[in-house]
């Protein structure tokens, strides 16, 4: 179940990426698609808070 939670972070990381970047090149010039962007952030700090700390003890949930 953990692996399919980081995965569904990782894959929505990386559509954030590509729809701001869809709107920074013209593709598509949408201020839906610009601030989406500002959520990568939000996803990288997700992705930190999913890795085991050192030592290999996993982290409570929540």
């Amino acid at each position: 179940m953990r692996w399919w939670e980081t995965f569904g972070v990782l894959k929505w990381g990386i559509i954030c990426v590509m729809q701001t970047m869809r709107h920074l090149r013209g593709g598509a010039r949408s201020v839906e698609l610009a601030a989406i962007g500002r959520r990568v952030c939000e996803n990288e700090w997700d992705l930190l808070r999913m890795l085991p700390p050192p030592g290999g003890r996993s982290r409570p949930a929540g």
